[in-house]
């Protein structure tokens, strides 16, 4: 069984609170300059979307805001904001891959508090006649009440950047002062999902490290070009990992936090089963464990993302410490020598994460399968902040 066979597989609308959308002016006055969109893409990354919308609208791709990162290969739709820098905007952009609708004006730019959650519809396919009540059989033990599954609130796998390829966390060197190896991972190791520029960037660089002179005109022009023309001015790689763009550095730091948090979520959910004697629906193969809603019942608390000025406190206290020792790391080494930023800041993450207006559809035939296949449609809403890719692990998918 398998998802996103193809991008109209995966769709996901964000869904705006009412609070902002009260805030918003069918017309631009001197409170409200800020215009906001309601943004479509299509197999683009919200980051390619917000550049390909910026330079349409004549500004920075940095004046551009969003409430959050929407898969590449899918069918998304999201809200951002812009200062447009004159008169009135139009009503729509339809471009490659992206269109926008000019939904209204507002006093500020949308922030993730702003969305409330996601509503997704994905389509499962290759399910096998014999698997075809499997679906409900998973998505039974999850459920908390009729249309509502909880489950632990792993970060997906798309948060793991270079790690999810086999690479391992950029910021476990970043921490140990080794900017050589960190930036090496960051730019100049291919990775089989790289695109355009990008993959022609790290397949060049990776046959030529070291050469920066001899390199750098032929390198394409993109943001990561900066750090080599850095090190061929005879900067050091502290200084050309600091020439990265500000959200890239930002996710490097993420993605090791989420491996942390997600290894004592999974410890955690190792002890919740055993107290209550029932066995996890599932534990996956980089370990996580995902325990029946009826061993959940009550953990209502969150973890945060680890950062120096944590305060360890029970319950999860003991996951943590055990996770902090086998990475051979402390808290107060979550910091980064020589540089202010990125920073590792905490931030609450609620424990458990609630699927609402869970629904199954009938199964159908697999039209681009053969063999007498199958394939369901399954439609929720998540919270902000939990993946879909995750509790489609927990049912039986791989969330790929």
């Amino acid at each position: 069984m398998i998802i996103r066979r193809i991008p109209e597989d995966f769709r996901v609308d964000e869904i705006i609170s009412a609070s902002f959308s009260a805030g918003l002016s069918p017309a631009r006055d001197k409170f409200r300059e800020h215009s906001v969109w309601r943004v479509d893409k299509k197999s683009l990354t919200t980051q390619e979307a917000v550049v390909r919308l910026a330079k349409a609208m004549g500004v920075r791709a940095g004046s551009v805001a969003y409430a959050g990162l929407k898969d590449k290969h899918a069918v998304t739709r999201q809200w951002m904001t812009a200062r447009f820098p004159h008169g009135d905007a139009p009503d729509r952009f339809d471009l490659s891959g992206v269109s926008a609708s000019l939904a209204g004006w507002s006093p500020r730019e949308v922030r993730a508090s702003d969305i409330d959650g996601n509503s997704f519809e994905i389509v499962i396919r290759r399910i096998n006649r014999s698997d075809v009540g499997e679906l409900e059989h998973r998505a039974s033990r999850f459920e908390s009440s009729p249309g509502r599954l909880v489950f632990i609130n792993y970060f997906g796998d798309q948060r793991f950047g270079s790690a999810r390829h086999g690479q391992g966390f950029i910021a476990r060197h970043l921490i140990r002062a080794e900017f050589e190896e960190a930036l090496r991972l960051a730019i100049a190791t291919p990775a089989r999902k790289d695109t355009g520029a990008r993959r022609v960037f790290t397949r060049l660089l990776a046959g030529a490290w070291g050469d920066w002179a001899g390199v750098l005109p032929r390198l394409p022009r993109c943001p990561q070009r900066a750090c080599i023309e850095a090190l061929a001015a005879g900067k050091d790689f502290r200084s050309a990992f600091a020439s990265l763009p500000n959200f890239e550095q930002r996710i490097i730091v993420d993605a090791y936090q989420s491996h942390l948090w997600n290894r004592t979520a999974a410890l955690l959910g190792t002890e919740v089963c055993e107290v209550n004697g029932t066995n996890p629906v599932l534990t996956d193969t980089s370990g996580l464990v995902y325990p029946p809603a009826a061993a959940l019942s009550g953990l209502s608390y969150e973890l945060p993302l680890f950062s120096p000025a944590t305060r360890m406190c029970s319950p999860w206290c003991f996951a943590a410490e055990r996770v902090l020792r086998e990475e051979g790391i402390s808290l107060h080494d979550l910091r980064i020598p020589g540089l202010r930023r990125p920073e590792f800041g905490e931030a609450p993450r609620p424990l458990l994460a609630t699927a609402g207006e869970f629904a199954l559809n009938d199964p159908s035939r697999d039209e681009l399968s053969v063999g007498g296949l199958f394939k369901r449609t399954v439609r929720c809403v998540l919270p902000r902040g939990a993946y879909a890719t995750v509790l489609f692990r927990a049912i039986g998918q791989d969330g790929e």
